[in-house]
């Protein structure tokens, strides 16, 4: 998912209180492979987000799980260098879409693996 020539945005979404990464992941992986290619020198921030459901401090904690999880994915599996990824938890705090439908919430749990140099 290249928004513009060269940026990577990608999103994964995740079950309610869970951080299993389902393998619909590793159709976007060539993705991701080929932008750190084309970028040697880019860094992918892995920012893992939750629904409004839940305290504030386990939905920090488990976006972070969430984070680490799609982190540890890519680097057991397909050998992406720890060193290109970083990581960060914002729990419930940036919706992309209204919590008050199923829908909604599932939208709002998920991880992004972006990057857009300047």
């Amino acid at each position: 998912d290249f928004s513009k020539d060269s940026c990577v945005n990608i999103s994964v979404e995740f079950e309610t209180n869970s951080t299993h990464v389902h393998q619909s992941l590793d159709d976007k992986v060539q993705i991701i492979l080929e932008y750190l290619v084309k970028n040697p020198g880019a860094r992918l921030t892995i920012t893992g987000h939750t629904d409004n459901v839940g305290s504030e401090t386990y939905n920090m904690e488990l976006s972070r799980e969430r984070a680490e999880g799609v982190k540890n994915y890519l680097v057991d599996k397909f050998s992406i260098d720890e060193e290109r990824l970083i990581v960060k938890g914002v729990g419930s705090s940036e919706p992309v879409a209204d919590n008050s439908t199923l829908e909604g919430q599932l939208k709002n749990r998920r991880v992004m693996i972006q990057d857009c140099p300047e």
